[in-house]
């Protein structure tokens, strides 16, 4: 049976998780947990407990650095195509702390044959609004609005009979897509100027403008056409 042709890219993308999550003793014996996983992306957590903390008494960056790795892992195998890291490097923001909760999402930025960028973020504690360096003109287009909003992002968790806070966005395009879920909670807000602010540094850096290309018109053949054309000359 052709897997590809039967599941969508996201589909395809978790059954890839699920056949590689059940070999991965390094990252179930670390308690990490699959948090969601679609196409050409992954989230991944896990807890900081006593065994992963240092002599500073905060969370080693080696375990930091794992979970990274481990959720780089799983979005770039999500295509069904088998594919390891060739380099590696992290910057360290502020430090994890005992019991805290690492969340490590990994996201596509380019694709090509069995090469590929991918960035990873770790964060601990409150939400943090990822920005990334593709949808720059997303983020430009939201503050060109009359009001640009963050959408914050609810799901359902069983566990709690309740709703637990599982994204904040200032993609449009990506606030949108949460709303395919069917049971997620999606709501825009104002954008406090202080995030407008940083958000518009970030694109003044990292934005690039593509070209556009208008695609040529070629001349209709059809004799019928050509024949319109005689009439219309005919009548001037």
């Amino acid at each position: 049976m052709n897997v590809k042709a039967t599941l969508s890219s996201d589909d395809l993308a978790r059954a890839c998780a699920e056949a590689m999550w059940k070999e991965d003793d390094a990252s179930k014996g670390l308690g990490m947990e699959i948090v969601e996983i679609k196409a050409g992306q992954a989230t991944l957590a896990v807890t900081v407990k006593p065994d992963m903390v240092n002599g500073h008494g905060i969370a080693h960056g080696g375990f930091i650095f794992t979970l990274a790795d481990s959720a780089f892992a799983f979005a770039c195998n999500s295509h069904n195509e088998r594919a390891v890291a060739a380099q590696a490097n992290i910057s360290f923001i502020k430090p994890g702390k005992l019991g805290d909760r690492l969340i490590a999402t990994a996201r596509e930025i380019s694709r090509s044959g069995r090469s590929g960028i991918y960035d990873v973020r770790v964060t601990a504690g409150d939400a943090v609004i990822e920005l990334y360096r593709t949808e720059t003109a997303n983020y430009r287009s939201n503050l060109a609005s009359s009001a640009p909003s963050l959408w914050v992002i609810m799901r359902p968790d069983a566990s709690r009979n309740a709703y637990r806070l599982l994204a904040v966005t200032a993609d449009p395009a990506e606030g949108e897509a949460f709303t395919d879920a069917g049971s997620d909670l999606v709501e825009p807000v104002p954008m406090p100027a202080a995030i407008a602010e940083a958000i518009g540094h970030f694109i003044a850096e990292h934005h690039v403008e593509r070209p556009f290309f208008k695609r040529r018109r070629e001349r209709a053949a059809s004799p019928a056409l050509g024949c319109r054309g005689d009439e219309e000359k005919d009548r001037r």
